[in-house]
């Protein structure tokens, strides 16, 4: 039976992953909803212009990671990434599941009345990209695009070169983008978040390995940016309580990132088909429900009502329910999809892929040389 080394260290089939990071994920997708359902909800809002208490310092933590955690998934997808070979086959298995959701749920809407529908709508839901320095999807589907590019100039760096650049990079996006000093934009900020991710596997150190080390860096990084954000929250000094929050550049979501994804990556956890089955869904959950402000308006507005919810005894409750509910509902889905739609669609798409793969690439290679350009 043939079998690899995993980044933790176990030994797994080979074309299998071990669980350690799958498990992020998930972790990881659940905490992204509920930021989701405090900041697009109304119900930061309210915690900024309520008094100081308990239940809006919980609220504040249960919201809190949205930044964060979107620097986690791009450092997930980046340390298997910087060393795989990234082929347009798997580009358009993502833009596949990307423009499903779009389609799908703005049909849905129609159907429904929740959103109008017209031509324009339909014809600017078919375009693939629109703002990458706002929009994460968007910014990720370009940033995919890169990676081969961006692996072939970290080969060709060395140790001290890549960890000059993580310097330089560190400065200008993090240093300054702290204090708001940088336009930010999430393709460039993801191919940072690559870099980093690509340090961490092709130059391994000793406290990189220690889950001691790495779980209390990870634990100390957690409490002090809750801290710090409890602080700015009991100030009331006229500024979103997520002021370090809000980028993910920002320190403090760039620092807990990187420790929780390593202290992740160096838990012993062999792979349990369970968890890989739920983690693979989602980037699915991700799209759904965060799939335009109509879907934003309709979850956590009018299906949810997270805001009439919040001044209630059940506030807290409700906000635990509702992400479980909505990932679970979500996961759901994407698992018939996948089942349904994508496996028979790809099944049909792989047996003509080849002849597009070939004629693409002539074409591409005689445009080329018609203009010069050699390998």
């Amino acid at each position: 039976m043939s079998t690899a080394l995993t980044a933790n260290g176990l030994n797994v089939k080979k074309g299998e992953r071990s669980s350690n990071l799958e498990l992020l994920r998930i972790l990881a997708t659940l905490l992204i909803i509920a930021h989701h359902y405090v900041v697009n909800s109304g119900v930061l809002q309210l915690i900024g212009a309520s008094p100081v208490s308990f239940k809006g310092g919980f609220f504040l933590l249960f919201g809190l990671f949205g930044k964060t955690i979107i620097n986690c998934f791009v450092l997930l997808s980046a340390y298997f990434m910087c060393t795989a070979k990234i082929s347009a086959r798997k580009f358009f298995l993502l833009l596949f599941e990307v423009m499903f959701y779009r389609l799908a749920i703005m049909a849905v809407f129609a159907a429904a009345g929740v959103q109008s529908f017209s031509l324009k709508s339909v014809l600017l839901s078919l375009i693939p990209v629109s703002k990458v320095s706002t929009g994460f999807t968007a910014g990720f589907l370009v940033y995919y695009l890169f990676i081969p590019f961006v692996n072939t100039f970290i080969r060709n760096l060395t140790e001290k070169a890549h960890f000059t650049v993580l310097l330089l990079c560190g400065f200008l996006f993090v240093a300054l983008g702290t204090f708001k000093r940088v336009t930010f934009n999430y393709t460039v900020w993801f191919i940072v978040l690559h870099l980093i991710a690509a340090y961490i596997r092709l130059y391994p150190k000793k406290w990189f390995s220690s889950l001691k080390i790495t779980g209390a860096l990870a634990a100390c990084s957690v409490i002090l940016f809750y801290l710090v954000t409890l602080a700015v929250y009991a100030l009331k000094r006229g500024v979103s309580p997520y002021y370090f929050a809000y980028d993910s550049n920002s320190f403090f979501p760039v620092v807990v990132s990187v420790f929780v994804f390593m202290f992740f990556k160096n838990i012993k956890l062999k792979s349990i088909k369970a968890v890989n089955t739920v983690a693979s869904l989602t980037f699915g959950v991700f799209l759904i429900h965060t799939s335009g402000d109509h879907m934003r308006s309709w979850l956590w507005g009018s299906l949810l009502k997270n805001a009439q919810v919040y001044p209630t005894a059940y506030a807290i409750p409700h906000a635990i329910g509702s992400v479980i509910a909505v990932f679970i509902v979500c996961a759901l889905i994407d698992y018939l999809r996948k089942a349904f739609i994508e496996k028979p669609f790809f099944k049909a798409f792989d047996k003509v892929y080849p002849r597009i793969e070939l004629f693409v690439n002539n074409k591409f290679n005689s445009f080329c040389s018609l203009i010069g350009i050699k390998d």
